[in-house]
């Protein structure tokens, strides 16, 4: 058996993040566990990658990235 996930899961974010915990309490709440839960912050303005970064500590198995500048909608 592979160690790599089965499922990437990538979340886009701008200045989401009083949203994100819950839209990765869902991800998590999948039956499925070899997944990896990627979360892209596009050059947020509030706390967003704050959150992120929270999250991340929490469980291993989510990956944060931040974008140098805002490229718009995904």
């Amino acid at each position: 058996m592979s160690d790599r996930p089965e499922i990437s899961v990538v979340i886009a974010a701008y200045n989401q993040g009083a949203w994100l915990p819950r839209c990765v309490q869902s991800v998590q709440a999948q039956t499925l566990d070899a997944i990896e839960i990627i979360i892209v912050d596009d050059c947020s303005t509030n706390d967003t990658a704050d959150v992120i970064k929270g999250l991340a500590s929490e469980d291993a198995r989510i990956v944060g990235l931040t974008t140098s500048a805002n490229a718009g909608p995904s």
